[in-house]
């Protein structure tokens, strides 16, 4: 059996203590760092990326199918999709016909289709 005197379990204990209060310092810091520089990055207006998202995310995302998707589009109640390859300049060449959709406009559209499901309209 091991008998431990006040000294140690004081010391143990004081111990415990210091790291605890570091890491909660520590989380602090970090927290605050965190939240300093994603309101200087939105106050200064800087950029997000522009992500393109192609048919099938969109389908996976929504839940609609394809028809339905193009459909809405021409309503104009989805986002259009942008034409990724542009006319070719020679018709002997290679017509990219491939599409897709900014994420944060289909992205944009889901979250007002859930506010809107959300209050009951």
């Amino acid at each position: 059996m091991i008998l431990y005197n006040n000294y140690d379990i004081v010391y143990n204990i004081f111990i415990l203590l210091i790291k605890d209060f570091i890491y909660h310092v520590n989380q602090t810091f970090i927290n605050s760092y965190i939240w300093y520089y994603m309101d200087k990055i939105s106050s200064e207006g800087i950029k997000p990326k522009i992500r393109f998202i192609r048919l099938p995310e969109v389908i996976s995302r929504t839940g609609y199918g394809r028809t339905s998707i193009y459909r809405k589009m021409k309503d104009g109640t989805f986002p259009k999709c942008l034409k990724l390859g542009g006319p070719p300049a020679d018709n002997n060449k290679f017509d990219c016909r491939a599409i897709a959709w900014v994420e944060d406009e289909v992205d944009q559209w889901i979250e007002a289709v859930v506010m809107q499901s959300n209050s009951g309209h």
